[in-house]
């Protein structure tokens, strides 16, 4: 076999492998659990071996270098800086991974992809998904079914579509991406009369999708990027009165398709627009959010650090007592993590893609007669591409799109494409690479594999142990599993915690030897705190050992260290009531118990007991009854 057919199997492969981590992120959960995405680690650094064997065997080597290319490799090496520099490593180390396998697939598919034909496969290929997963999401809204796959959903979730994600509004955010792509790509007359025709129908499917994930941002996404596919998908007169046409049909069809569901959608629309105490949680969110990078502007707090930094920014008003995770706005959470100079890079890289496909549209255009755009595919692309990403950066005002997995990913190929686009307008960006520039790039990809390998590696090796003490129902056998977890990843604060918790339960079964798995509790506690200082419940849990092992005055300056960390956590006010409880002062027990009912008084059962057992006890010893 010569070089040149040797390396067009190679790029066949690097296609097929990056199909693969597309199709799989989404088709498992989206890819957000730790087992999943290891496996996209693995996939990515399979690809990246795949790159590096092309490197060598191809006749010629020239990169394709557009400025977007800078911008992404700006935010790659700020991200590993600030990495560097996080106070929580785990979890600064699992955002990094990410955001490395993201730049990766995306200098993988400009440099190995940029034929036109294999965008179409990928996209098209992702729209018959799309298709399918629309299906299934009508099935779960109109079928009544609350699982994916074999798993159930949250109860918030039913009567909803999700497709294979958990949540509708990432499968709508998927789905928006995708809708702008089919709708021009059926207009392309390249395509053929029977490809346009299945198109359309997908269009269709995918809109009804949308519809019933009864996702509000998915919603206003769509409408925004449908018409602006009405305005500017092309100049032709009679090609926008087609759209027109068709666009109308299409929101006739997603209006019937979601008419017996009208409840739903009334109840979710109103929940926008309530402003009240049970207003929606991203109203709550987020000005804890902005006082947070407020305080840190520049670099922010770290790498998915927000989640660790919120609880002292918890307001007591609003009783937002749920761990918020995400900013629910991408673009906030991005000035949290990252700061100024972090939002900035990654801004330059979305301006870039734009201005690159809006010279591609451009020249396009100009090149031919009016409404050729049109009946182009290359152009169809750009502008059903374009869309979609706008879709999700108008989706991401109000939720978390861009950190799941499979959307990001998605959201990265459609902007590495859209760069390999540029191409067909400039030759300006080729950057041809001698015997040098070949082992730089070697150097480079070879340390990218490993550290996606290792991350792999790592990963999963941790998923299946906590996995397999998630399942396990024996003290000394889920102890082991957890342990295990924690010797293949020892910086995860939450797995030290969790040991130190089977300790502590073990001992409060109140056994002969209660004492000696208290005191093997201590050490892990400490090491979650050294692991995160942020985290609450372990000086919290600290503490209550302090107290089971008639330690008191040791422990109160761990519950007020607790308190210090979440001061308006109904659990940690909670908490050092029951320390004072187990002391015998129930008066200023009360007191805790009071605010700590206050702060959650509808999911705060224990509270409630321990209020009314100290109410009990203050007016027995106010009458003087022992």
């Amino acid at each position: 076999m010569d070089r040149e057919r040797l390396d067009l199997l190679l790029e066949r492969i690097i296609l097929g492998l990056v199909l693969s981590i597309l199709v799989f992120s989404t088709l498992a959960l989206g890819g957000v659990r730790g087992d999943h995405f290891s496996i996209v680690l693995w996939l990515t650094a399979v690809v990246v071996g795949f790159w590096v064997a092309r490197l060598w065997i191809a006749p010629k080597i020239t990169f394709l270098w557009p400025p977007a290319c800078w911008a992404v490799l700006g935010f790659a090496i700020y991200a590993v800086l600030r990495y560097h520099y996080s106070d929580i490593e785990y979890v600064a180390r699992q955002e990094v991974l990410q955001i490395l396998v993201y730049t990766t697939v995306f200098f993988v598919i400009v440099n190995n992809l940029y034929r036109q034909e294999n965008s179409k496969i990928v996209v098209m290929s992702m729209v018959g998904l799309a298709m399918l997963l629309s299906f299934y999401a009508m099935y779960q809204a109109f079928g009544h079914s609350n699982k994916v796959w074999a798993m159930d959903r949250p109860l918030s979730y039913a009567n909803r579509g999700s497709g294979t994600f958990f949540c509708p509004n990432s499968l709508a955010g998927f789905l928006e991406m995708l809708l702008p792509v089919a709708v021009m790509s059926a207009f392309s007359r390249r395509s053929g009369h029977a490809a346009r025709i299945i198109l359309g129908y997908a269009a269709m499917v995918i809109l009804a999708g949308i519809a019933v994930t009864y996702s509000r941002g998915g919603w206003v996404a769509c409408a925004v990027a449908l018409t602006l596919l009405l305005i500017f998908g092309t100049r032709n007169i009679r090609a926008r009165l087609i759209i027109l046409v068709i666009l109308l049909g299409l929101t006739v069809g997603g209006y019937y398709s979601i008419k017996q569901a009208h409840r739903v959608v009334q109840r979710r629309v109103g929940e926008a627009m309530n402003m009240g105490h049970d207003r929606d949680l991203r109203y709550r969110i987020w000005p804890a959010a902005a006082e947070l990078w407020l305080n840190q502007p520049w670099w922010g707090v770290g790498p998915a650090h927000f989640d660790h930094r919120f609880p002292p920014y918890r307001d007591p008003v609003n009783r937002m007592q749920a761990r918020p995770v995400y900013v629910h706005n991408d673009f906030l959470n991005t000035l949290t993590d990252y700061g100024v100079v972090g939002f900035a890079l990654m801004g330059a890289v979305w301006f870039l893609v734009f201005v690159g496909a809006s010279q591609t549209w451009n020249r396009m255009s100009h090149a031919t007669s009016d409404g050729a755009a049109l009946r182009s595919s290359k152009s169809a692309f750009v502008a059903g591409a374009a869309l979609g990403l706008i879709a999700i950066l108008v989706h991401s005002l109000v939720d978390f799109n861009l950190h799941i997995p499979a959307n990001a990913l998605l959201a990265v190929t459609l902007m590495a494409f859209l760069t390999t686009y540029m191409r067909f307008a400039t030759e300006q960006y080729w950057v041809p690479l001698a015997t040098t520039g070949r082992a730089v790039a070697t150097l480079v990809l070879i340390a990218a594999f490993f550290l996606l390998g290792v991350g792999g590696v790592r990963r999963f090796t941790e998923a299946y142990w906590l996995r397999q003490a998630s399942r396990s129902t024996l003290a000394e056998e889920k102890l082991g599993f957890l342990q295990k977890a924690f010797l293949a990843e020892p910086q995860n604060f939450e797995t030290a915690h969790e040991i130190g918790e089977v300790y502590r339960l073990i001992s409060w079964d109140g056994n002969d030897d209660w004492a000696k798995y208290a005191e093997a509790a201590l050490p892990w506690y400490r090491q979650s705190m050294i692991l995160n200082p942020y985290f609450s419940h372990a000086p919290m849990r600290y503490g209550m050992c302090l107290d089971w092992l008639k330690r008191p005055a040791e422990a109160l300056p761990w519950f007020q260290h607790a308190l210090t960390l979440d001061p308006n956590s109904y659990f940690m006010v909670g908490s050092l009531g029951w320390h004072y409880m187990q002391t015998g002062q129930y008066a200023i027990a009360k007191r805790y118990f009071e605010r700590s009912v206050n702060l959650n008084f509808e999911n705060n059962a224990q509270g409630w007991t321990y209020l009314q057992w100290c109410e009990r006890e203050v007016d027995a010893q106010r009458r003087g009854i022992k």
